[in-house]
């Protein structure tokens, strides 16, 4: 065995990358015919005369794609795994946000409930769904002014729809956010539930 991995380090060695097979194969059997007479050995029993006759049979360019192709197959799995996990999960939590803030701006009295299906749009009802002014929605794009204002648009929501304005909070801890979309969205108040105040008519 080791006189056969002394035999395949020369042509390893050869090529950092996809080897030319051919040309390994050639160099293989020169360096098994420059052994000494003392130290020969029979490729038929090594069954190394059967590898050098299928490597010169090999295409280069065959071996070539077949190479890239096996290297690039774990990435491939790795990425359809990831997708597979993240599409769904995520259309799962667009459709739950979605129905939650529809139902909210319902029980608040805020129109335009189909807004909730939109980017920004649904970030707008849910400001005028707390009885906050509509410009509020730039403050809820600036980084980390966004969270305070959320949590005060929260707190609103919850009080309006006479629930523990706390409850608010947690609108910054994941997946307790979800919960509270949804806790204050179908859970049942007999207590009447004040509308949102009416915008004021435009002057021109």
């Amino acid at each position: 065995m080791a006189l056969v991995m002394a035999l395949a380090l020369p042509v390893m060695a050869q090529e950092e990358a996809m080897p030319d097979l051919t040309q390994a194969a050639q160099e293989l059997q020169e360096a098994a015919n420059a052994l000494p007479d003392s130290v020969k050995v029979n490729l038929e029993v090594e069954g190394l005369d059967d590898l050098a006759a299928q490597l010169k049979d090999v295409d280069p360019e065959q071996a070539a794609l077949a190479y890239q192709q096996a290297a690039v197959a774990p990435l491939k799995a790795a990425m359809l795994a990831v997708f597979g996990f993240v599409l769904p999960f995520w259309l799962i939590v667009y459709v739950y946000t979605a129905v939650c803030l529809m139902q909210i701006a319902k029980k608040t009295g805020t129109g335009n409930r189909w807004m909730a299906w939109i980017p920004i749009f649904s970030t707008y009802l849910m400001v005028k769904s707390a009885g906050k002014p509509g410009w509020w929605l730039i403050l809820m794009l600036v980084p980390l002014i966004n969270i305070v204002i959320g949590i005060i648009c929260w707190m609103a929501i919850a009080k309006r729809l006479n629930k523990p304005e706390w409850l608010g909070v947690l609108f910054i801890i994941p997946i307790a956010n979800f919960i509270l979309m949804g806790y204050l969205a179908f859970t049942k108040d007999e207590a009447a539930i004040t509308p949102a105040p009416p915008s004021a008519p435009a002057t021109v």
